[in-house]
């Protein structure tokens, strides 16, 4: 049972790989595109501390994901969990969809970060965080507006992320947690969705000892997502 377990667990790991290295390397190809029609040499600069940075992340999140696979030893893996700021990890996830907001014309506001370290590691989590803001944008209409907000209650960080987009029907909301679950759908401007991507941000959010939950009041209401996690003493 334990080897199974672990055999899953490994699974999961590679086909979040797979999975969240898609996002940034569209995102590098579109930027890539912008590049070669801009004329403006300051934007044009620009774009290309933006993929820099952007590769640089991913760089990093890889080498965490293959020493996580490798099964290292606990003083190798000292560093992969560490604590953070709970504005630089949500930070590192909006800059992560600049990208995509910005080519759909919508506002990430961030609201009410408190100063308080979450114990995690970094790029799996902010990922994560990542992943909900990425939904949020693929499932609301242009020119729309994502909202984030922190709160603390009982020694834990509440992170809310809410649209206004395309909602799901109430009784629905643990199916989209489920792997290539049935209800995942196009986004409003034919985004495409794998159907994997909130299960396996569960599973991050589940490793980090928090808990992750989704609420609407039906379809084109709006969705709203709320991550706990505790405050790292």
């Amino acid at each position: 049972d334990s080897m199974d377990g672990l055999l899953r667990e490994r699974k999961d790991l590679l086909a979040l790989l797979s999975h969240d290295l898609r996002t940034p390397f569209a995102q590098m190809s579109h930027i890539g595109s912008l590049i070669q029609t801009e004329k403006n040499l300051d934007t044009i600069q620009q774009y290309g501390v933006l993929v820099h940075k952007t590769a640089t992340e991913q760089l990093r999140f890889i080498e965490d994901m293959v020493m996580i696979l490798e099964g290292g030893n606990e003083e190798n893996q000292s560093h992969v969990y560490e604590s953070i700021k709970i504005d630089q990890v949500i930070s590192l996830a909006v800059d992560a969809q600049h990208i995509s907001a910005l080519s759909k014309q919508i506002q990430v506001q961030k609201h009410n970060i408190p100063d308080v370290w979450v114990k995690c590691n970094l790029r799996l989590l902010s990922q994560a965080i990542s992943n909900i803001i990425g939904n949020a944008i693929k499932f609301s209409h242009r020119g729309g507006e994502v909202i984030i907000k922190v709160h603390l209650f009982s020694g834990h960080i509440h992170i809310l992320i809410a649209d206004k987009g395309v909602g799901f029907e109430s009784g629905k909301a643990e199916l989209i947690f489920q792997k290539f679950t049935s209800e995942g759908q196009s986004g409003t401007e034919g985004e495409i969705s794998a159907g994997i991507g909130l299960y396996l941000t569960r599973k991050i959010i589940q490793n980090h000892d928090g808990m992750i939950a989704a609420f609407s009041e039906g379809k084109n209401k709006g969705a709203v997502f709320t991550i706990q996690l505790p405050i790292a003493s």
